[in-house]
């Protein structure tokens, strides 16, 4: 639903459907071909999509009658982000740009600290964060050479869940 929600203001919106994706494939239990072979898997994915595109078919009634207009409007958006001067080097500057830098930089480190635990192998919510932050910054980082703070904000509230996970455990352990 707010995979459709997000589509509908911003087309970044799209790219949570990998993260998605990969939530339903963690959520069942057993190896790969038992989950590749469960229902819940495929039935789960075709429902999801099906959320997705009514959420942004109600959000935007507008690109459903008119779908060449969308189609236009897609590319007019994939012209003006890939084709000014920047690089992925501007995107890793804008990553720290003053404004951002501290839960960025905070984040980042406590990403990597998660990934040199091995912490998304065991959680699946941490996977799927990490997956989410990796996807996104990944387009972003190829793709978009139009270079706007903006655009990391996916990036930097996924941080700053990361960031505050620690803290919430902590909470629930002192409380008891």
């Amino acid at each position: 639903l707010f995979a459709g929600l997000a589509m509908g203001t911003k087309y970044g919106g799209a790219f949570m459907m990998p993260t998605l994706a990969l939530a339903l494939f963690l959520g069942i239990p057993g190896g790969l071909r038992d989950v590749l072979g469960d229902r819940r898997l495929w039935l789960g994915g075709l429902l999801s999509l099906i959320v997705f595109v009514t959420a942004y078919a109600v959000t935007n009634p507008f690109a459903v009658v008119n779908a060449v207009e969308l189609s236009k409007d897609l590319e007019f958006a994939g012209r003006i982000v890939s084709d000014a001067e920047g690089d992925a080097r501007s995107w890793l500057w804008t990553l720290f740009d003053p404004k951002v830098a501290a839960i960025n930089g905070v984040g980042i480190a406590f990403a990597v600290q998660l990934v040199i635990r091995r912490t998304w192998l065991t959680d699946r919510a941490i996977a799927c964060l990490l997956f989410w932050i990796l996807t996104y910054l990944g387009f972003l980082l190829i793709n978009v050479r139009f270079i706007a703070s903006q655009y990391l904000l996916p990036v930097s509230s996924a941080l700053a869940l990361i960031v505050a996970q620690p803290m919430v455990s902590e909470k629930r352990r002192l409380l008891v």
